[in-house]
């Protein structure tokens, strides 16, 4: 029983190997997919909190959405985003019909059904009330509360792909009126978890073949025990063993300390790029709209009015200027000009820049408009009376504004008062007069937003590397501004991007580990390392030692064995050569 237990041993032993190789390989695998799975789901997070989910709970899920101007603004913000966002294949918006989206997308729908609101880039290009055939009952229980998932992966003519979905909830009832799903090309994600599980799987199949080598050179030693030339071998296993138990904690160390680093970092990136979406869209959904509802109901508001209404305004430090830009026409231009100069406006009148940037009277166009009013008055005084709609870039913005109703951003400028090379957008939102019948435009509330104060005020160490982008279509993104010294250097591996949808544009703020964070977070699997190395060779040491004094030993025996064969011999040929009898006798006299 013993020697089949001693020959069943070694194979027991390379069985447990395996065994847990095989399970340390799959737990990698799955913690390799959760991560990913994760990772996208956090994305389509950023991407769901950047909607206006006002403006969504106005779509009907019909055909009619398709030709309001909210509808075209906020699918252009999501080509944009997907176009941002790498491996995207497209970006879905979905309505329950038992939802709150409820009235306008029951008729004629069971209760389950989910239908499509928008949808971008996935290839069959739904339209709005189209039916999702192919709704898992995990998407059709996101409506009822059962928070944000992954699904996937699912396979069609263009490929695998995996969804992550993000329920939307209503700013009133706080329950998911729409669902938010973003797709992931998927053909690399299985060689990413190979790439995973191959450390543990080749470090099992090592180790096994070590054991199964080192079980053979016992046997082959055991049978040639004079046989010397691999005297070493045994420290050399130990070492190689220890060198690759080694690497391998230190590659699990380095993956778990990695991925930490990521999440923290990704927290206080988070919060910090969330402040500069929170501005922004204060702007776009508040602070506008009140100064445009403060025109919309009074047909004459003086300076002083002005100034007062807007004081509290002025406190943003993001912005500039806060501006009234009334619509003159050559008409009415005298007038106006009179009536600003009657006001105190000294000096007043309409100008534009001619081809050398010199002020010139404002001429050769049937509507014009002059900045009026400015808050703060102090350092803007120079932008009194300048025709917005001499310049391309401003007259683009004011023209789209008026045809869309909507809030909107100009492309990147330098504002009139500036004095040195900073990018500033201004933000209209149009003012139309209070007419039963007719749409007449009255002016453009007006936002001058300064890209670099808002990464000022945003970032107030050296922890995060801010840099602030305008998404373009079919062409790079645009750089605004950026604050830190290598905010912009594309070998940073802890980085973080948060798209901002608001004025029309779609924004990109992108964060980057700075020196304050990496400090705090300084690697430490080398200690591990070299822990390791230590203990590698402290036990290759001792079983090289263990190794001598057994060979010393062996050494001994096998010359005590030959000097008692010697003499063993030289007895029996005295005894078989004496001619006479040979009488042995013990300590006590007695003859044997």
């Amino acid at each position: 029983m013993k020697p089949l237990l001693q020959r069943l041993t070694p194979a027991l032993a390379m069985g447990g190997v395996l065994l847990a190789g095989l399970v340390l390989t799959w737990w990698t695998v799955r913690r390799s997919d959760s991560e990913m799975r994760a990772d996208l789901l956090g994305q389509a997070q950023l991407v769901a909190q950047s909607l206006d989910v006002e403006c969504l709970q106005t779509f009907t899920g019909t055909s009619a959405d398709l030709q309001r101007p909210e509808y075209q603004r906020v699918k252009g913000e999501l080509v944009l985003t997907r176009e941002a966002i790498p491996r995207c294949r497209g970006i879905r918006l979905m309505g329950g019909a038992s939802g709150a989206a409820g009235d306008a997308l029951q008729a004629g729908r069971p209760e389950t059904a989910v239908l499509y609101l928008m949808d971008v880039g996935t290839g069959s290009e739904a339209g709005p009330g189209d039916l999702c055939a192919k709704a898992s009952p995990r998407l059709r229980g996101a409506f009822d509360g059962a928070g944000a998932f992954v699904e996937g992966p699912f396979h069609d003519e263009r490929g695998p792909w995996i969804s992550g979905m993000v329920p939307i909830l209503s700013s009133q009832s706080k329950t998911a009126f729409a669902v938010l799903g973003m797709d992931i090309d998927a053909r690399d994600w299985n060689q990413r978890l190979v790439w995973a599980g191959l450390p543990p799987a080749l470090l099992t199949l090592a180790l096994v073949g070590m054991m199964g080598f080192g079980k053979a050179w016992l046997v082959r030693r055991g049978s040639r025990p004079a046989v010397s030339r691999m005297g070493h071998l045994e420290a050399t296993l130990v070492c190689a063993v220890g060198l690759l138990l080694t690497l391998f904690a230190t590659w699990m160390l380095r993956q778990r300390e990695e991925r930490g680093r990521e999440l923290a970092f990704g927290q206080l990136a988070g919060s910090r790029t969330a402040e500069i979406a929170a501005a922004l869209q204060v702007i776009d959904r508040s602070e506008l709209a009140t100064l445009a509802s403060f025109y919309q109901h009074s047909e004459n508001i003086t300076r002083s009015e002005f100034q007062s209404f807007t004081g509290h305004l002025a406190k943003n430090p993001n912005v500039q200027v806060w501006e009234w830009v009334p619509a003159v026409s050559e008409a009415q231009r005298a007038r106006f000009t009179e009536d600003a100069r009657a006001a105190g406006l000294k000096d007043f009148e309409i100008w534009q820049k001619d081809g050398q940037g010199r002020r010139v009277p404002a001429s050769g166009r049937e509507v014009y408009y002059p900045v009026l009013q400015a808050t703060p008055g102090t350092g803007n005084e120079p932008a009194l009376g300048y025709d917005l709609g001499s310049d391309p870039l401003r007259r683009a913005a004011l023209e789209a504004a008026a045809h869309s109703g909507l809030v909107t951003g100009s492309d990147p400028l330098t504002l009139v008062q500036e004095t040195g090379n900073e990018k500033a957008l201004l933000i209209f939102q149009p003012v139309f007069a209070n007419e039963v019948e007719g749409h007449t435009l009255r002016g453009f509330v007006l936002a001058a937003l300064r890209c670099g104060a808002l990464l000022e005020n945003a970032s107030t160490d050296d922890s995060v590397l801010l840099s602030f982008s305008l998404l373009h279509p079919g062409s790079a993104a645009e750089w605004l501004a950026t604050i830190r010294r290598g905010a912009r250097d594309p070998s940073s591996r802890l980085c973080a991007a948060r798209p901002v949808m608001a004025f029309g544009k779609t924004f990109v703020v992108t964060a980057k580990a700075g020196p304050e964070f990496l400090a705090l977070h300084p690697a430490s699997a080398w200690l591990t390392a070299l822990f390791g190395l230590l203990l590698s060779a402290a036990a290759a040491s001792l079983v090289s030692v263990l190794h001598r004094r057994r060979e010393k030993l062996e050494q001994l025996v096998m010359e005590r064995s030959s000097e008692f064969q010697e003499r063993s011999a030289d007895l029996k040929a005295i005894t078989d050569s004496a001619l006479d009898a040979i009488v042995m006798m013990d300590a006590q006299g007695h003859i044997s």
